[in-house]
């Protein structure tokens, strides 16, 4: 049993690197393979995980875990081969109908494989889908604010449903991220409308504001009463009363901006003093009427919920009333906010919490606003009162802003006491101090903290020093460090903060794809090997680890055959589908040249590419946003023009005279049409170069209209 945590950590750090490797190597786009090389190569590496994952099943009956794993690599070596065919045929980058193709097999997974990432896979593809599908990545649609409101509840409601179809039954982790995109989305929508309403002079009154305020109050407050009385899941509740907290302060600042006037802030102020004094009288009373232990998470939430109210509304006014007496910036206020506040607040006793805190934050969070503007001497003695207010809260749930609060503070005095000390430098210092923190400090909670801050700066690091020695050091030694430390946390029982390695770890292998200083054809090879050091590691591991009668939680990769091998076979059509389809267009279509204009952005998980616009892509109308028709015809230079637009393919054809007329489908959208050829894949590295060479697009026309990007040119072809 020694061996057996550290065993299934080397399968998983190997397959992480294994799946970012394969991402890292299509996206790149290298030009040594042709395009049915890549589509074989990647189909049958899809096969295999889920191949390797049945026979690794049946060789390793006692790591079914790390088989489910495996099998889970072939469902995102799907996505990965759907999004190499959009790149082979330069289709919409990170166009919703990618993740809509990803999204159909992974919920076919879900259901007769019931394993939880199945779920939450599916449950991220269908609100990228959805998000991708009313506003493209690559392109604007211009909306009214009625459609877009419409839009955002249909999604909130879409989200409700996923919440509470997954309350009791399938992962957590749903209800999560239903309960935050809701919160997101709902403060999305009332801060448009409150802008609309204060600021925008032109907008004629309308009710939809009203009904948008009503409809998120009550979605808000009917999930946070729900779930306090019926369904008891705490962070779902956390997650609602932070949202409706800040929602109503993002209100309260915006209408104080709004009438930027004395009594505003007067009226903020006295809110806080409220909140402080009802918040400090529910607490006492549920902390006197404590009978277990299940009782302390809602004294524990009205603590954080009057907390943050209390501490925004009266930083927010305090700083307003005095910017509107001219003394924002004195520094007078700045020592009050920090030698008064600051220490009385930490000496409150710990039995007034919220007034404790209030005072104490509050005393932050102005200080704070303010301090760059001031000399070396006032920013050690800020440094000096966080730092000692910070230790006294070491085992508090304030520490983390104390620690962010000390990092702040120590960035503005070095840059203060040496003006050309580089960022670089400051990094490292900050790190040594947070690992100097993490060492001095036992207490879990706050070793946890501390872990987190050095992760996060190390990160930072590794954006410095690009091409010399010192950013590969950076990266190479952060790496090292984040798999060092998964291994630990999951060969010893640590504080859950502690866990943060493994999310880093995931983080950093995502960022490493837009990092341009790497390539990503060389990243993929560095990966791949290390992928295959771990996978090596953990069989030799494996093989000390006592056998047990235990097959692990999830077993369908062997039970269940029956179920998931036709789901395969579903991939493999939807594949063979979409390949038939543009190599009949490939094959039997019409060439027609067209003008672009290039920019040259990466695709989320396609690579780089050239995202074009074309001399048929602009008409004169703004009110169309619907599926159009465009006949093309020939000029004398070779090139096709506008000739016409039409609602129907029938419609096109009967105006059609002759063979140099082509007939292409398009998306209106305003003034502007999409044909699905606006973004032409490269290899990594070459971006500039096609751009300055992209003058002309040979495009192939299928008889239905569809399009596909062959090629871009500085010149007109000879035969034109």
């Amino acid at each position: 049993m020694k061996y057996e945590k550290m065993t299934k950590t080397s399968y998983l750090i190997g397959l992480l690197f294994g799946l970012s490797a394969i991402i890292y190597f299509f996206a790149a786009n290298w030009g040594g393979m042709d395009r049915y090389v890549k589509i074989a190569l990647i189909v049958i590496l899809m096969l295999l995980f889920y191949g390797v994952s049945y026979g690794f099943s049946k060789w390793k009956q006692h790591q079914q875990d790390v088989g489910a794993w495996i099998f889970w690599g072939g469902s995102i070596a799907f996505g990965v081969v759907v999004a190499l065919l959009g790149q082979v045929y330069n289709s919409h980058a990170d166009s919703y109908t990618l993740f809509l193709v990803w999204l159909i097999p992974s919920v076919l997974l879900a259901v007769f494989t019931q394993y939880p990432i199945f779920f939450v896979q599916s449950y991220i593809l269908l609100n990228i889908t959805v998000y991708t599908y009313f506003f493209p990545l690559n392109s604007w649609i211009d909306r009214s604010d009625t459609e877009h409101t419409l839009i955002l509840l249909g999604v909130i409601m879409l989200n409700i449903a996923c919440l509470y179809g997954f309350s009791k039954r399938g992962p957590r982790l749903i209800s999560y991220l239903s309960s935050a995109w809701i919160q997101l989305l709902s403060i999305e929508l009332t801060i448009r409308w409150t802008s609309i309403y204060l600021f925008n002079e032109e907008h004629a009154f309308s009710y939809i504001g009203i009904f948008v305020y009503l409809a998120v109050a009550l979605i808000s407050g009917w999930i946070f009463y729900d779930y306090m009385n019926n369904r008891q899941n705490k962070v779902v509740i956390v997650i609602v009363s932070l949202g409706i907290s800040i929602n109503l302060i993002a209100q309260f600042i915006m209408v104080s901006s709004w009438i930027n006037g004395f009594l505003a802030y007067f009226v903020g102020l006295l809110i806080a003093i409220t909140l402080i004094i009802l918040g400090s009288k529910w607490l006492a009373k549920f902390t006197a009427s404590k009978t277990n232990d299940e009782n302390n998470f809602l004294p524990t939430l009205i603590k954080l919920v009057f907390v943050f109210l209390a501490v925004l509304l009266l930083s927010s006014s305090l700083i307003g009333m005095l910017y509107l007496i001219g003394l924002g910036e004195d520094i007078a206020w700045l020592m009050v906010s920090m030698v008064i506040l600051v220490p009385i607040g930490s000496h409150i006793g710990r039995e007034h919490s919220i007034l404790r805190y209030t005072v104490m934050l509050t005393g932050w969070l102005i200080s704070s606003s303010i301090l760059w503007y001031h000399s070396s001497v006032v920013l050690i003695i800020y440094l000096l009162l966080i730092g000692y207010t910070t230790w006294r809260e070491r085992e508090r749930i304030i520490y983390p802003l104390g620690l962010g609060g000390t990092i702040y503070a120590v960035v503005l005095l070095l840059y203060e006491l040496f003006s050309g000390i580089s960022g670089e430098l400051v990094v490292i210092l900050l790190i040594a101090l947070a690992f100097g923190l993490y060492f001095w400090l036992k207490n879990p909670y706050t070793k946890g903290w501390n872990l987190v801050a050095i992760l996060t700066l190390w990160l930072i690091l590794t954006f410095f020093s690009e091409n010399s020695v010192l950013y590969y050091l950076y990266n190479f030694s952060y790496l090292f460090f984040l798999v060092y430390f998964t291994y630990r946390v999951v060969h010893k029982r640590n504080h859950w903060l502690e866990y943060a390695a493994i999310l880093y770890l995931i983080g950093y292998l995502a960022y490493k794809y837009y990092d341009l200083f790497w390539t990503l054809l060389h990243k993929s090879i560095t990966f791949a090997i290390v992928g295959a050091i771990f996978f090596f590691i953990a069989i030799y591991l494996d093989k000390k680890t006592e056998r047990n009668n235990s097959t692990g939680r999830f077993e369908f990769v062997l039970r269940s055959v029956r179920k998931w091998v036709p789901i395969v076979f579903v991939q493999l059509i939807i594949l063979i589908v979409i390949i038939f389809q543009k190599e009949t267009i490939l094959r039997n279509g019409t060439d027609i040249i067209l003008k672009v204009e290039p920019v040259d952005p990466r695709s989320i998980i396609q690579g780089d590419y050239v995202q074009l616009s074309y001399n048929i892509s602009q008409i004169d109308s703004d009110e169309r946003y619907d599926r159009v028709y465009v006949l093309v015809e020939k000029n004398s230079k070779g090139i096709y023009q506008m000739k016409g637009i039409y609602d129907t393919i029938e419609e096109a054809k009967k105006e059609r005279t002759d063979d140099h007329q082509v007939i292409v489908t398009g998306k209106a959208n305003g003034n502007t049409i999409t044909y699905g050829i606006e973004n032409f894949f490269i290899e990594e590295g070459t971006g500039i170069e096609v751009e300055q060479n992209a003058k002309y697009a040979n495009i192939k026309v299928g008889s239905n209209g569809d399009a596909i990007l062959i090629s871009v040119s500085s010149n007109l072809p000879e035969d034109k």
